[in-house]
């Protein structure tokens, strides 16, 4: 759920949960004292046993991050995702030692030797790759074997991917022992709900993955010449 006021956040969560999600994620990073609204409001409004996750797109210092985990902690989320830069390997690795909640990141990152890398380093416990950065399906299913034989749990990361981009990333997660949980957004994009003559299989809280050749899904051609900027 993208950048909401708190009140909205917490009735757009029910919606969703009263539509069959099973789980949501949060934007977080705007201010501390609205995130802890955020984080309170829409954990009242769903109840318990709903899972929440929290996405700060690395907008806190450690500091933040940890004084922010504690709040998730005690409202029982899942994961709070990439509070850091990328970069800050050293804050990542001291997050994971001081915190209870899960630390989950990884969309920005490159190929499966990025991974392992991380992987080494101790700096995640929820990976995230997205399979048009982190190098296709190859790589990712690379990336997939290499959490499960560290014990590391996968969320594939999708954001605002087209269509195309979610076929390709649930073939892949839907093979990986490692992954858990798959992105799946919910605001308005053409290239996701147009983009193909029969939509993404969305069905009592989970996406299925088609059995037709390919990625399953036939290409409108019309709306990719609608949106074709070259």
């Amino acid at each position: 759920l993208q950048w909401l006021e708190p009140e909205l956040l917490a009735e757009t969560a029910v919606r969703h949960r009263d539509a069959g999600f099973t789980a949501m994620k949060l934007k977080v990073g705007q201010d501390p004292v609205i995130d802890r609204r955020k984080v309170e409001l829409t954990r009242a409004a769903v109840g318990d046993g709903f899972d929440l996750m929290a996405d700060a797109n690395c907008r806190y210092s450690t500091a933040e991050a940890v004084s922010m985990a504690r709040v998730l902690e005690a409202h029982g989320f899942v994961w709070l995702e990439e509070p850091l830069p990328p970069e800050d390997v050293a804050g990542y690795r001291l997050l994971r030692e001081k915190l209870d909640v899960a630390v989950a990141g990884g969309e920005c990152e490159c190929t499966h030797y990025r991974f392992a890398q991380l992987i080494d380093q101790g700096v995640f416990d929820v990976l995230q790759p997205d399979i048009c950065r982190a190098g296709g399906l190859t790589a990712c299913h690379r990336i997939g074997v290499l959490a499960d034989a560290r014990n590391l749990r996968v969320a594939p990361h999708v954001s605002i991917g087209s269509a195309i981009h979610i076929a390709a990333s649930l073939h892949w997660a839907a093979n990986e022992a490692s992954v858990f949980i798959h992105e799946y957004p919910v605001f308005p994009n053409p290239l996701v709900d147009d983009l193909f003559a029969e939509p993404l299989d969305w069905r009592d809280g989970h996406l299925h993955v088609s059995d037709a050749p390919g990625l399953g899904f036939e290409v409108r051609e019309d709306v990719v010449e609608q949106y074709r900027v070259a």
